[in-house]
C-alpha cells in the first residue's frame, strides 16, 4: 500500500516489481505516482488517479536495462 504526505492511500499492488519507487507527482496532476521496475528491467511509469488507483494499471514504459 502507498499512501501520499497525510497518509492518504493512493495505491496498492506492485508485487511483480523488483523495485518501486514513490517519487511524488511526476506528471504533474496533483496525484501522487509511482515507478516501477519490473523483472525484466523495465522501469514503468504508474500515475495515480487520486481514489487509491492508477490511471495505466499496466504501467507505461519509460526506461530499460535497470
Amino acid at each position: 500500500m502507498f499512501t501520499n504526505g497525510s497518509g492518504v492511500i493512493v495505491g496498492y499492488g506492485f508485487i511483480n516489481q523488483k523495485g518501486v519507487l514513490g517519487p511524488g507527482d511526476l506528471n504533474g496532476d496533483q496525484k501522487m505516482d509511482v515507478i516501477g521496475i519490473d523483472s525484466s528491467g523495465v522501469m514503468k511509469l504508474f500515475t495515480g488517479n487520486g481514489t487509491s488507483g492508477w490511471i495505466n494499471g499496466a504501467g507505461i514504459s519509460i526506461g530499460s536495462g535497470w
